[in-house]
């Protein structure tokens, strides 16, 4: 069983063919593509962290999709996630958690056995440059200039970290520790020039 990472796939936004310059031209050429990406990456038993910003619409608009996708999801709240829609899914069984605000766990690279912490939560959080502690976050889409500090990791599919891939395709957790094992470093650095100041 694999852990994965994705926020902001927006299901049924129209806007956002254009807003972001996704890959396709219609909403149902999209969400075809979306659910077929997700699905060749997760499986079913499969963790998925998903950082808000999954569907525009109601209930049912979160049926249609989450009745299709792979993995058991826990979700973050995000701007556009309906507080009354996500509190049923995850009564029916949906979802697997729902987070409203946030949550923050440790994981350990296996390479560098360092372990790392992680605050997930869909907005990004300014932690600062704090060694071996990341914000794992969606919202700001391909606007990377919003994250200011190199311990934010934007998962989003708009992402910068996602350019160069399958578009849809989640993080693996593999994957975000290879990262945050290569960004480390230069945190590190950032870290002691401030402290020396």
């Amino acid at each position: 069983m694999t852990t994965w990472y994705i926020s902001d796939n927006h299901w049924y936004h129209n806007n956002i063919l254009k807003m972001e310059d996704r890959p396709y031209e219609t909403i149902e050429e999209m969400q075809t593509s979306m659910i077929s990406t997700w699905n060749k990456y997760i499986q079913p038993k499969d963790t998925v962290h998903y950082l808000g910003g999954f569907c525009f619409g109601g209930y049912k608009r979160w049926v249609t999709i989450l009745e299709q996708l792979n993995g058991n999801i826990i979700l973050y709240k995000g701007n556009h996630d309906e507080s009354k829609v996500i509190k049923r899914l995850l009564k029916e069984g949906y979802l697997q958690d729902v987070h409203i605000v946030g949550d923050s766990f440790k994981i350990r690279s296996p390479k560098t056995n360092t372990k790392y912490i992680l605050t997930l939560t869909h907005y990004p959080i300014e932690i600062g440059n704090r060694p071996r502690l990341f914000s794992v976050h969606g919202h700001v889409h391909s606007e990377s200039t919003k994250s200011n500090y190199l311990n934010q990791i934007n998962v989003g599919v708009d992402s910068p970290l996602n350019f160069g891939r399958e578009f849809g395709q989640p993080i693996s957790e593999e994957e975000l520790i290879e990262y945050m094992d290569y960004i480390s470093p230069q945190i590190e650095e950032l870290f002691h020039k401030e402290r020396s100041k």
